[in-house]
């Protein structure tokens, strides 16, 4: 017994092993993530397509609406389109919601069927999930290329994968997020910039989308009309009102850089900003019967786009003033929320690169803002006004 107590002759108890990796099973269930996510977008995008094509009198095949269904995928995921008549390039940003709730949603699944105790012993599967996804935009793009329609196989696989990131992440980060040290912790002046960034581009796409619908409630009875004119049906009617609910994210991006200042184009050699707005032949959408009138904006229009951005940037300077730690001196609470300005610049640009594109013939090759304008007018505004409301907010609370 004295020897069992003796600490000097005490063997050391093994500890437990822990949980065994299966590459096999991690192999099983990041397919099956993969395909899960592809079904729960491909199911609703074939529920419209297939209504449209039992309702349409001596309609195509039924191979044919298959296709379809696969070429409203692709363009889900951002792929291009090569038409007979043009290029489809234009990102419905409302559709790609589809594909990134379902990735995300499978990746959460994925992350707890694994018991992956943190991001690190995540990152293979997560990294297995986007390059399936990418790896399912070639074979379908390969599968449904004809002689008038196709999509580019490397444009597919890239533009599924680009979407497939941050997805991935989101969706690891809804499992492992009541895990203590399972995500890594953000450094507290980046937390602040990134926060002051949320901010001010948040504020400014809400105030774009509540101006646009302000507009396009102004003018229902002339999106009415153009809905009338292309005599769609009922059937047709609701799957013109599903496109046109796809386009409203592109839309909001838009007025955000209407109210920015670059503005955006309507087709070639369009330009609609508060400068002035120069258009084209355009067709009957309903959503473009938002669009101001050609010729000079009134005075009251841009005094109220100019001051949007403003209201932003006041919005992301108060909310860095307020989370800034009270050891943060004036100026350093300044550059901070500038910086938040900068970066929200940076992802305004970026929503303008994705809602940019081309559809159809020549008319409409040109379509959205100018990224570079965009960002870089972003920056400045933001950064600037944003910096100005958080040394005036931090100065006063020293005082």
């Amino acid at each position: 017994m004295s020897t069992l107590l003796d600490p000097r002759t005490r063997r050391p108890v093994p500890a437990p092993p822990g949980p065994r990796r299966h590459p096999g099973r991690a192999a099983v269930l990041c397919t099956v993530a993969v395909l899960r996510s592809a079904l729960l977008t491909w199911l609703p995008l074939a529920v419209l397509v297939l209504v449209g094509w039992a309702t349409t009198a001596g309609g195509s095949s039924a191979g044919q609406a298959v296709r379809t269904t696969a070429y409203a995928w692709l363009l889900s995921q951002g792929a291009p389109l090569h038409l007979a008549s043009g290029r489809l390039a234009l990102w419905p940003l409302g559709l790609a919601l589809l594909p990134a709730a379902a990735t995300a949603s499978s990746t959460t699944r994925l992350v707890r069927a694994l018991g992956a105790r943190s991001l690190r012993a995540a990152a293979v599967p997560l990294a297995a999930v986007v390059l399936g996804t990418a790896a399912l935009a070639v074979l379908v793009a390969a599968a449904t290329a004809v002689h008038d329609v196709s999509a580019p196989p490397a444009l597919a696989a890239l533009r599924a994968a680009l979407l497939a990131v941050p997805a991935v992440l989101v969706g690891a980060a809804r499992a492992l997020r009541r895990r203590p040290g399972a995500l890594p912790v953000m450094p507290l002046r980046a937390g602040l910039v990134l926060l002051g960034a949320v901010s001010c581009a948040v504020a400014l796409l809400g105030a774009s989308a509540g101006l646009l619908a302000l507009d396009l409630l102004v003018r229902l009875g002339e999106g009415a009309a153009a809905a009338q004119s292309l005599h769609a049906g009922p059937v047709g009617g609701l799957l013109l009102l599903a496109g046109q609910v796809a386009l409203l994210p592109d839309a909001v991006v838009w007025t955000a850089a209407f109210c920015l200042g670059p503005g955006f184009a309507v087709g070639t050699g369009t330009s609609v900003s508060p400068s002035g707005v120069h258009l084209g032949a355009l067709p009957d959408l309903p959503l473009l019967t938002a669009l101001p009138s050609a010729g000079g904006v009134p005075a009251l229009v841009r005094l109220l786009v100019v001051l949007l951005p403003v209201g932003a940037g006041v919005l992301g300077g108060a909310v860095v003033a307020r989370r800034a730690p009270r050891s943060y001196a004036v100026d350093a609470t300044a550059v901070v929320a500038g910086a938040g300005g900068a970066v929200a610049g940076l992802l305004l640009g970026l929503l303008a690169a994705l809602s940019s594109g081309a559809a159809g013939d020549e008319r409409l090759q040109v379509l959205g803002p100018s990224p570079v304008a965009v960002a870089l007018a972003a920056a400045t505004e933001l950064a600037l006004v944003a910096a100005c409301t958080a040394w005036v907010l931090r100065a006063r609370q020293r005082s």
